[in-house]
């Protein structure tokens, strides 16, 4: 009786550990494709030092860090909101901007900014980023 009772406590402290184990993996997977994703928009001499970020926020307001870099850009991967795959990166002007965007500042840029998008974009509206539908003179 003992033994069928540490035996049950074993196999579900070994479930347990597996459970983990493989939430674990899981995430590693996702978090790769998406740093993969987001290398994808840029040539491979930018990609490959840029800061991957991910399209959730922290507790500051800023972009989830990914992998963290070391030459001044960043590239998000696809927004899986939006119909077709579009990674983005961006240098750290344009970076700016897009902040400025999603907390509804002002942009203050002086300088010009560049941005990748090898795989393609979609049409969205530079005035409105949070807009649904098409303006009618715009998409």
């Amino acid at each position: 009786m003992l033994f069928t009772r540490a035996f049950k406590i074993v196999l579900i402290m070994v479930a347990a550990s597996l459970a983990v184990l493989i939430a674990t993996a899981q995430d590693d997977s996702e978090t790769q494709a998406k740093i993969e994703n987001a290398m994808s928009a840029a040539p491979a001499a930018i990609a490959q030092d840029a800061t991957i970020l991910d399209w959730a926020f922290d507790a500051d307001g800023k972009f989830v860090v990914l992998r963290e870099g070391t030459n001044g850009w960043s590239c998000l991967p696809d927004d899986p909101s939006t119909p077709v795959n579009s990674p983005i990166c961006l240098d750290d002007v344009a970076m700016g901007w897009l902040y400025a965007l999603f907390t509804g500042e002002e942009p203050n840029v002086t300088v010009p900014g560049f941005t990748y998008q090898l795989q393609g974009d979609e049409a969205f509206s530079n005035s409105d980023p949070g807009a649904t539908e098409p303006a009618a003179d715009h998409w």
